[in-house]
């Protein structure tokens, strides 16, 4: 009886499409959609997935696939697992970098707006405590004015008294 033949390495056609349907396995497990299947699905899912590979690797009449096939596409498998790691970390510093950036440039524009908010509050402010003096130095030139309008009047009374002083004598 003639043993049937198996190949102790994967070829290059065929681990194109070990990659690609690992590929396709991983992301469709990923994005399921948060949807519980059922052990059947699964199971079935799991023997179309196991199908597809025989279907792959198992070329010009074999039987059975070589134990270091299997190996040899768990490490396909820890390859798939690292790539995605490494891109699931790039996408985590990127949204952190994005929201640092975000962070930056509206704490900018916080600030300006603050900048400018306390600028027009010494502004206001100042136009108030400039209307203040005016308004106490008006006060004071009335001050001073009735002061002055009163030592007018004691001259005009003092001088009136002295000539009728001087006119009964």
């Amino acid at each position: 009886a003639q043993t049937p033949r198996t190949s102790h390495k994967i070829n290059g056609k065929q681990k194109v499409k070990v990659i690609a349907l690992i590929n396709r396995i991983c992301t469709s497990i990923d994005s399921d959609g948060g949807t519980m299947l059922t052990e059947n699905e699964m199971s079935d899912r799991a023997d179309r997935w196991a199908d597809e590979v025989e279907d792959i690797l198992l070329t010009d009449g074999e039987e059975k696939l070589d134990p270091t096939v299997f190996d040899e596409i768990e490490e396909y498998f820890k390859t798939f697992e690292r790539d995605e790691e490494k891109s699931q970390n790039c996408k985590g510093f990127e949204k952190i970098e994005s929201f640092i950036k975000e962070e930056r440039a509206s704490g900018l524009k916080r600030r300006e707006a603050a900048r400018l908010l306390a600028a027009s509050e010494e502004v206001r402010l100042a136009a108030e405590v400039a209307e203040l003096k005016s308004y106490r130095l008006k006060q004071e030139s009335l001050a001073t004015d009735q002061d002055l309008a009163r030592k007018i009047a004691d001259a005009e009374r003092g001088h009136v008294r002295r000539k009728f002083v001087i006119a009964k004598a």
